[in-house]
């Protein structure tokens, strides 16, 4: 929402993709998708280089929203919701800037988006949390 957006943050998370993060993330995550691996094959696919996996740049978002307005606590998330907007590759930095929307009933909804620099690489971002 542009709306939202033109408005500063509640919060930020940062987050920084390691070189070998798709390494690690593959067997941890049972995706062993070659464009996540193999540098030859993303460039065959058209692609610049090996990308990070998605669910892993989810994963990292997040985290990102659960430290900042969940004091850590993965189980009082409730909804998390994104929309992958652009793809996310090794050595980029992340960061997830969040919104508060409204509470009701025992439920804070924030909406949040990913960026890397100008582009944002997850938007329409919601978490809905337990107060």
């Amino acid at each position: 929402d542009k709306a939202l957006a033109e408005q500063p943050p509640l919060a930020t998370a940062v987050a920084h993709v390691d070189a070998d993060q798709t390494y690690r993330y593959s067997p941890a995550s049972g995706d062993p998708v070659p464009l996540h691996l193999d540098e030859q094959v993303a460039k065959d696919a058209g692609l610049p280089g090996i990308i990070a996996h998605g669910l892993c740049t989810m994963a990292m978002s997040s985290w990102g929203v659960l430290s900042q307005v969940a004091g850590s606590d993965v189980g009082r998330l409730r909804r998390y919701a994104v929309r992958f907007s652009k793809l996310v590759f090794p050595n980029d930095d992340l960061e997830t800037q969040i919104w508060k929307v409204g509470s009701a009933n025992g439920i804070t909804t924030y909406a949040f988006r990913t960026v890397r620099g100008e582009d944002t690489v997850l938007s329409d971002g919601l978490a809905e949390i337990a107060d």
